[in-house]
């Protein structure tokens, strides 16, 4: 059979006036921790995140086809749609079906807005082909429903034979088939020192 036993009223005291202390101690002690870590939140904090060392794959009939990675994705979210930012600059790896690097992209920026099957990359911008052509430009729209890369900007491509530069380039993502909208000139590759 149990008992209960009844404490003396100054040790319930005692014992009551601990537990008071303790919790104002635990309380005290995190109130100036997080005043010494000077936490502040502002209204456009909750509204974007920041990941770090990013990676993402896109796949088709579970195959990888198209592999975007960056050191930093800020992702913002808007009124009525979600833009995300490589602020850090993006590499971009297309593949074919049997899982071969066909192309690279790379630049210095990149953004997409949510629904939009288009990303577009900015500054310092170089695809290059499985067979080390390049294109040069300042940016490119990469149509991800279409598998195509384009612009209208300044385009200066390098090939093996030679060097041409126009306005305008339109290809498929794997830069295997592309044209020069506004070609305005070429030149041989050995003019270059390139052989």
């Amino acid at each position: 059979m149990l008992k209960l036993q009844i404490l003396p009223k100054n040790i319930l005291t005692l014992l009551l006036t601990c537990v008071i202390f303790t919790v104002l101690f635990i309380t005290q002690g995190c109130k100036d921790d997080i005043i010494s870590h000077d936490l502040r939140i502002t209204p456009g904090d909750t509204q974007k995140e920041v990941l770090n060392d990013v990676e993402i794959l896109y796949s088709d009939s579970a195959m990888v086809r198209v592999r975007l990675t960056g050191p930093e994705l800020i992702r913002k979210y808007e009124q009525e749609r979600t833009k995300e930012e490589f602020t850090k600059g993006v590499f971009v790896e297309f593949y074919d079906e049997t899982g071969k690097v066909t192309s690279t992209l790379k630049a210095d920026y990149a953004f997409r807005s949510e629904g939009a099957d288009e990303i577009t990359v900015q500054g310092n911008v170089l695809l290059t082909s499985s067979k080390k052509e390049t294109m040069e430009t300042d940016e490119l729209i990469w149509n991800q429903k279409e598998e195509e890369v384009y612009t209208e900007k300044f385009v200066l491509v390098k090939t093996a034979k030679e060097r041409a530069w126009g306005h305008g380039f339109v290809s498929n993502q794997n830069f295997t088939e592309w044209r020069i909208k506004g070609f305005e000139g070429k030149l041989p590759s050995e003019k270059f020192g390139v052989e």
